[in-house]
């Protein structure tokens, strides 16, 4: 956005849509970021992130910075291009991964108050990596299983989080 603006741009079109049914990770925080930058392109991203993050998810803003930050480190590290003509598994998305954040996500979602937007929000950042567990769950089973955590709760607490997201969004189902 730095350079279009040194270049005199002045209109841009970006496709950035929600996938519904399971959300990108912190689609909406790319979603503010993006208009902020729109607005002023020489703003600090990193202050941009943790002000969203603070707003966004309250008290659980640490624990999802350090989330965002596995996931940045894991992108970061991937040996291959990921373009949208080939997808591959990215490789920090192993087992013990998942596990690690499923289960501190939730505890960041448990120490929200019930019914809290915070905790909605976590949740549905939650969502993206339950779904991944669940489509690889015979790659995943295993691992889960020694934390103590079933296939088939897990795929049942995905349904329902998948619900609860597409109803937050007011869609018909």
């Amino acid at each position: 956005l730095q350079l279009f603006h040194k270049l005199g741009v002045t209109n841009l079109f970006i496709e950035a849509e929600l996938e519904y049914g399971c959300p990108q990770n912190f689609m909406f925080m790319q979603y503010f970021i993006g208009c902020q930058m729109m607005m002023d392109p020489y703003q600090d991203v990193e202050k941009l992130i943790d002000t969203y993050l603070r707003g966004y998810y309250g008290n659980a803003a640490p624990v999802m910075k350090e989330y965002l930050n596995a996931l940045r480190a894991g992108v970061k590290t991937h040996p291959n291009l990921q373009i949208s003509i080939r997808i591959e598994r990215w490789h920090y998305l192993a087992s013990d991964f998942l596990v690690r954040w499923y289960k501190k996500l939730t505890a960041a979602e448990r120490a929200l108050p019930e019914n809290s937007v915070y905790r909605a929000r976590v949740q549905a950042e939650k969502l993206p990596l339950m779904w991944f567990a669940c489509q690889n769950a015979s790659a995943t089973r295993k691992a889960f299983a020694a934390a103590g955590i079933k296939m088939d709760d897990l795929e049942k607490e995905t349904h329902a989080a998948a619900l609860k997201f597409l109803h937050r969004q007011r869609l018909k189902l």
